[in-house]
């Protein structure tokens, strides 16, 4: 797929699709690739280009009422923004007057927004460099482990067995 040219110009099928969009907002993938006799992993190449993305966003914005058209996530930034006004005008209140548990929860949401706190994008640790013989020093540990050895540190110390072990 990542060899595939990106859709440049939109066909009549993919203008049919549009409308079928606007029509039915909560359509799943799997429905319109259905409707339209297509792979779902198709629709979503086709869903995902700039070009079907912006002829969404003119046909959405010739039919549909701009209240309406807000999406999830325009609504969902409007509610935040919302949100905070409410928590800063509580909490601009005299100390004594604000709820423990409220300004806790702010402090905890303000941490989380901005990354503090071990709230922030989690990051993998690189991978360790290996040894180049590691894989042959592990096989000598698991035969000294067999054996009752443990090499630690290059160091050789006794591992106390059990009677009958």
């Amino acid at each position: 797929m990542a060899n595939e040219p990106a859709v440049r110009k939109l066909s009549y099928s993919h203008e049919a699709m549009v409308d079928a969009m606007i029509q039915n907002p909560m359509i799943r993938g799997w429905e319109l690739a259905a409707m339209f006799g297509v792979t779902e992993s198709w629709l979503s190449r086709i869903r995902t280009s700039n070009a079907f993305r912006e002829r969404l966003r003119e046909r959405t914005n010739e039919l549909v009422d701009p209240v309406l058209a807000a999406t999830v996530e325009e609504r969902f930034e409007q509610m935040v923004l919302r949100s905070q006004e409410i928590l800063i005008e509580k909490l601009s209140e005299p100390a004594e007057k604000i709820d423990p548990q409220l300004a806790l929860q702010c402090a905890a949401l303000g941490a989380k927004a901005g990354g503090y706190g071990g709230f922030g994008a989690k990051v993998a640790p690189a991978p360790a460099a290996r040894e180049p013989n590691w894989l042959e020093r592990s096989a000598e540990r698991l035969r000294n482990l067999n054996q009752g050895v443990i090499d630690v540190e290059s160091r050789e110390v006794p591992v106390p067995r059990q009677a009958g072990t």
